[in-house]
């Protein structure tokens, strides 16, 4: 099961992380948590669809 972290770094700056079984797997930055929170679920979409080939 992974573990997504999204939080604030400065006012506009957000930093999400995807985590698996406490290894960091991928993270990155966005201006804003929904576009942080938009970039973690477009990752796991990407995975599902991989998966499924």
């Amino acid at each position: 099961m992974y573990e997504i972290s999204v939080y604030s770094i400065t006012p506009k700056l957000w930093r999400w992380e995807l985590r698996c079984g406490g290894a960091l797997l991928r993270c990155g930055t966005a201006p804003t948590r929904a576009a942080a929170e938009r970039e973690v679920s477009f990752i796991l979409n990407i995975g599902q669809v991989r998966n499924e080939e």
